[in-house]
């Protein structure tokens, strides 16, 4: 019989060969109804388990080495780990460095870090679109020496700063240096694309030379961080009124205090 065998053809549930292990859910009749099933086992290889070993994930009823794509890894009601379908694009960690190679942002959701990105010179500027699945830099965001005019990679970011930014190179109403969570200097540019931005954490924000930047929204409006350590360093343009000379000016139906991307 089935408590006989030297290898079960199927699975093994606790010395018992059978065609599968209990499942998740069994019909009560007397409720007419699916209920929980209290002798539920995940199937782990060939043996019936009631919970994933350490090194595998729980996926449905399976315990599997790796999550398949589009899953993320997640704590489970078990006390173990399992796979989960993300809700769009999956979370992924990156360090933080400089964009001399795009390619090592590709599929990045949050940067762990400060993101470096200055004037492209052994790739093209298209490169950059791999950074729009970025939705969190804990550091600082750092845009230099730009020779574009537009800027439309970020567009998906939502927070800024954390406790990784530095120190502001010179000070803000005569205090002491600050520290700032995005710094955008010495650029070429008419638009940076942050029309996602939520939040601005831990540090102030200084733009300075960016001659023809007109299209960057009002960063005080997303500022989280109230306290002292907030400073806003607005050099960016000569002055709205040189924007409006040049053309580069909001429709009518934004509000003009908050800017426009």
């Amino acid at each position: 019989n089935e408590f006989q065998c030297l290898a079960c053809k199927n699975v093994n549930n606790n010395g018992v060969c059978s065609d599968s292990c209990p499942p998740r859910r069994i019909f009560d009749q007397s409720m007419n109804s699916f209920v929980t099933n209290p002798d539920f086992k995940f199937q782990a290889g060939n043996l019936c388990v009631s919970q994933c070993p350490d090194d595998q994930f729980e996926l449905e009823d399976r315990c599997v080495l790796q999550c398949p794509a589009d899953y993320q890894i997640v704590d489970s009601e078990t006390g173990g780990a399992k796979c989960e379908e993300c809700d769009g694009i999956c979370p992924q960690e990156c360090p933080g460095g400089a964009t001399n190679d795009p390619s090592m942002f590709e599929g990045c959701t949050i940067i762990q870090g400060s993101l470096r990105i200055t004037n492209p010179v052994d790739y093209d500027p298209s490169d950059l679109s791999v950074l729009n699945t970025i939705q969190e830099i804990r550091g600082s965001l750092i845009i230099e020496r730009f020779e574009h005019t537009e800027f439309p990679y970020l567009s998906n970011l939502v927070k800024v700063g954390s406790d990784f930014n530095e120190t502001l190179s010179f000070s803000c109403n005569n205090s002491e240096n600050r520290k700032y969570s995005i710094l955008i200097d010495g650029t070429d540019l008419t638009s940076i694309d942050l029309s996602s931005l939520q939040e601005v954490n831990g540090g102030g924000v200084q733009m300075s030379d960016n001659p023809d930047l007109c299209y960057v929204g009002d960063f005080s409006y997303y500022v989280t961080d109230s306290s002292a350590d907030f400073c806003l360093i607005n050099q960016y343009r000569s002055s709205t009124e040189q924007c409006s000379t040049n053309g580069f000016v909001c429709h009518p139906q934004c509000m003009a205090e908050h800017g426009c991307w």
